[in-house]
């Protein structure tokens, strides 16, 4: 079965973002780590319950592999809706702040 993807606008933006501070180190990494979102994107298309849940029981998290970032995200029904781009280099607390 495959899952419909939302994702909030926030989220886009944080990803371009993302691209281009790894762009000012190297397009050979901003190209990584673009493979490695979509990447993500298509794990949660299709198994979006397999990932780390979080305290709230409702939000989960996919980690983007060779990168200190993880999508938030939520199922509901046949639809995953991501929330944020969180860097896991931030405090935890900013997390909860992000996606109420």
């Amino acid at each position: 079965m495959r899952y419909k993807l939302l994702k909030y606008s926030v989220v886009d933006d944080e990803i371009v973002n993302t691209i281009i501070y790894y762009e000012a180190i190297s397009y050979s990494l901003a190209l990584k780590f673009e493979i490695q979102i979509n990447k993500a994107f298509d794990e949660l298309e299709t198994n979006p319950a397999n990932y780390f849940n979080l305290n709230d029981k409702k939000h989960r998290r996919i980690t983007i592999e060779d990168f200190p970032y993880a999508l938030i995200y939520c199922i509901e029904n046949e639809t995953v809706i991501v929330k944020m781009l969180f860097p896991l280099l931030q405090s935890p607390a900013k997390l909860w702040i992000g996606i109420r």
